[in-house]
């Protein structure tokens, strides 16, 4: 029998430090065995609940305990190496890391999760902890040529590191500038790297957000003197992500790449590798399908994209980094070369960076267009073509019966310039000359987002687009989309040209076509923090004008009035 409200009953952990470590000697987790376990009430750890010392076999360990039922707890699990001295856990809900470390410790190693639930009755529920730490690395390919490498010792400082983390937000807190001093370079390669062999190794306390350390220097001794320095400004660092800096360490300075993987499968990679703005690479066409894998790939498919016109489909299948280089071409989609019809662009939850064009300049295809599950960040979209529809996915919508963006973000980005400005897209129209066409034109937009971005126009400016509608031949429907953060500018004359969301929605809705009526339709509309001016004018609301008389702009079901 269960006891009644306000009795004991009894539960159960499984903890598990994850089965999808990489299986090698750093990093694979099993070092860390011992557990330390804490209860909090509000805020106040129940003393007499903390198990210390709970064996970690293989990974695994159990926690069981009693708990009143009804109450409200939060559960915090440590596990690292018992013969490691670098954590303070006497306060289990703020424990502090002792720097005073030499390179490459493997026994550093710790893992951590924290969990809140109210008990509702007796249970058993599995935890897995996860590293509170990004890792450093340094990785050499030039070892082989060294004599007597495994004798060789590496130093490593690191600038504003953290000094505590608080076990019940998951915050870290302090700073400290931090020296790894000189320790025997490690005996291994990287994993999947066969030809990179660890030169130093190193943990330190980070945050859940990617951030930039300001310093990270790499000293290669070779047993009697020291043989080279490498300095990292600003580098990226990231909770439970590991930074592999990778070059010729022992032989050569200068040049060396860096790329953070995640040490779990299935978290997100953040590459760092960046187009030399020249090399272009085709990759193979299979199926229709263009798959993308690296920044040269990208740059000569969308350069070329327009003349390639067999392909049906383009995958992106890592991050990308263009560095701020033109492709030398905006790609322009053109039915009328008679093959370009239809194109789907998967990103397939990838990122891409440094775009200094929009990846689709415009559309005359009578077909469709699909961008899916891709964001576009960091980048300055700019022209100084102030007659054209300009946004970062696409620029001008024209002649095209079906335009879709599913789960695409624009983040930390400038897009500026263009007559009809927008994150997502510029300038949306149909085309209703009848004797060679017409084509009815529908944008849907789905569970997108403009974030933390600058967009400025001549004309229209909005997070999603500037000039919605051209023409009655137009229906825009766009869905739980999010603005946030955004900086919102027309340059143009008028006060009513720019909006959180749309700049104008133009045209629709005063004829019905073929069965379907033209108008913009927006539904779940998040906005907040968007700072919007038309001709030096603060703007509060999500568009600037209807711009047609008769168009139709409705928001969840509530058509909107012209602004008088």
């Amino acid at each position: 029998m269960e006891p009644a409200m306000g009795g004991e009953t009894p539960v159960s952990f499984s903890v598990s430090l994850g089965d999808d470590i990489d299986s090698r000697t750093i990093s694979d987790g099993t070092g860390a065995n011992t557990l330390k376990f804490a209860v909090f009430e509000n805020g106040t750890e129940i003393t007499a609940l903390a198990q210390n010392n709970v064996p970690v076999v293989d990974k695994k360990a159990t926690v069981t305990t009693r708990l009143v039922k009804g109450h409200t707890y939060s559960f915090v699990f440590w596990a690292q190496n018992s013969t490691c001295t670098a954590y303070d856990t006497n306060d289990m809900s703020a424990i502090t890391v002792d720097y005073t470390a030499y390179c490459n410790d493997e026994s550093r190693d710790a893992f951590y999760t924290m969990d809140s639930f109210t008990v509702e009755g007796a249970f058993e529920k599995p935890e897995t902890l996860k590293r509170p730490f990004a890792q450093i690395n340094f990785l050499a390919d030039d070892a082989a040529g060294v004599v007597g490498v495994d004798a060789y010792k590496s130093q490593v400082t690191v600038t504003g590191v953290p000094t505590t983390l608080n076990t019940l937000n998951g915050s870290v807190a302090g700073s400290t500038n931090v020296t790894f001093d000189y320790a025997t370079i490690p005996n291994e390669t990287l994993a999947g790297y066969k030809d990179y062999k660890y030169v130093a190794m190193n943990y330190i306390l980070a945050g859940t957000d990617k951030e930039m350390k300001n310093e990270v220097v790499l000293t290669v001794n070779d047993g009697t003197q020291d043989v080279n320095t490498v300095t990292v400004a600003n580098c990226p660092v990231q909770r439970n992500y590991r930074t592999n800096i990778f070059g010729s360490l022992f032989t050569l300075q200068g040049k060396f790449n860096i790329e953070i993987d995640p040490i779990y499968q299935g978290e997100f990679i953040l590459p760092e590798k960046v187009w030399d703005g020249v090399t272009k690479t085709a990759p193979a066409l299979v199926d229709g399908v263009y798959t993308i894998t690296n920044e040269d790939e990208m740059a000569y498919v969308f350069q070329n994209l327009e003349t390639l016109c067999q392909a049906q489909t383009v995958n992106i299948t890592n991050n990308l980094n263009m560095g701020k280089h033109a492709f030398n071409g905006i790609a322009s989609l053109n039915g009328y070369n008679g093959t370009f019809k239809n194109l789907t662009i998967n990103g397939n939850n990838h990122t891409i960076k440094g775009l200094v064009e929009p990846l689709i300049g415009s559309t005359w295809t009578g077909g469709t267009l699909a961008f899916n599950n891709l964001t576009i960040d960091e980048s300055n979209i700019e022209t100084t073509d102030n007659s054209i529809g300009f946004g970062a996915f696409v620029g001008n919508i024209s002649c095209n019966k079906l335009t879709t963006m599913t789960n695409c973000h624009l983040t930390n980005s400038t897009v500026k310039g263009g007559k009809w400005t927008g994150g997502m897209y510029g300038y949306g129209a149909g085309y209703s000359t009848q004797n060679n066409g017409p084509v009815f034109s529908e944008i849907e937009i789905t569970d997108c987002s403009t974030e933390n971005c600058t967009i400025e126009a001549k004309g229209s400016v909005g997070a999603i687009c500037g000039h919605a509608t051209g023409d009655t031949w137009t229906l825009v429907t766009v869905t739980n989309f999010t603005a946030t953060g955004n900086t919102i500018t027309s340059t143009d004359d008028s006060n009513k040209k720019a909006g959180s969301l749309v700049g104008t929605t133009g045209a629709g809705g005063s004829e019905e076509i073929a069965g379907k009526r033209g108008g913009v339709y927006f539904n779940n509309m998040t906005y907040s923090k968007n700072t919007v001016t038309s001709n030096g004018t603060p703007i509060d609301r999500i568009y600037g004008r209807i711009g047609t008389p008769g168009g139709w702009f409705f928001v969840d079901g509530v058509q909107m009035p012209e602004v008088q």
